[in-house]
């Protein structure tokens, strides 16, 4: 499918509007406008999009960025509907564009996409069930500077390693919602929570 995708994602949600003061959970500026590239898979932002999360950082989606869904562990898309259902749009394109720029810490993209996901009016339990399966099974990444001497110019080359771990199994999607079903879990506990460890 190769069509124009324009979604006006806070009004069909029926939400108020995103521009203003922020939010307990932050605001988004602009609307998320994708077209369906020719591989059906991935979509390419037509216009800047911005979120700027609750202590007043941007993340910016610039026009021509390409985004897959990819950065929400596929596993998880059947719980959700998949990753541009109403209510997760926005903040999939947030987290999808941060997890290929690379530029802030993993496990910071991965706290935004939960609140982007509370700014979009995603319930609690959901948000933070999508919040421990990014932080646990999404991107990860690494990033060192090497620097060397040549020509007594020095230099700094940027290596940026993936640490992405494996998978999780159906087995293991249904224990952890099983888990977000029966349990209170407070978002500052999700980095250090292992629902597949905790013997419930």
């Amino acid at each position: 499918m190769n069509q124009d995708f324009l979604q006006h994602t806070r009004a069909e949600e029926g939400l108020p509007a995103p521009h203003g003061a922020s939010g307990e959970w932050g605001r988004f500026e602009g609307d998320v406008v994708c077209r369906w590239d020719d591989d059906g898979r991935t979509m390419t932002v037509l216009e800047p999009f911005v979120y700027i999360d609750p202590r007043c950082l941007c993340w910016r989606v610039t026009a021509g960025t390409r985004i897959d869904g990819a950065s929400i562990p596929r596993a998880f898309w059947s719980v959700i509907g998949g990753p541009y259902e109403i209510g997760f749009r926005s903040a999939a394109v947030v987290h999808g564009a941060a997890c290929k720029d690379l530029i802030r810490p993993w496990r910071s993209v991965h706290r935004m996409f939960y609140e982007a996901c509370r700014c979009s009016g995603v319930d609690a339990p959901k948000a933070k069930m999508m919040y421990y399966a990014v932080f646990h099974f999404g991107p990860r990444w690494h990033t060192e500077e090497r620097s060397s001497l040549a020509a007594g110019i020095r230099h700094v080359d940027v290596i940026i390693r993936n640490d992405t771990p494996a998978p999780p199994t159906e087995v293991d999607v249904a224990k952890i919602v099983d888990y977000f079903v029966s349990h209170q879990v407070a978002a500052q506990d999700i980095p250090t929570l292992d629902v597949l460890d905790s013997g419930d």
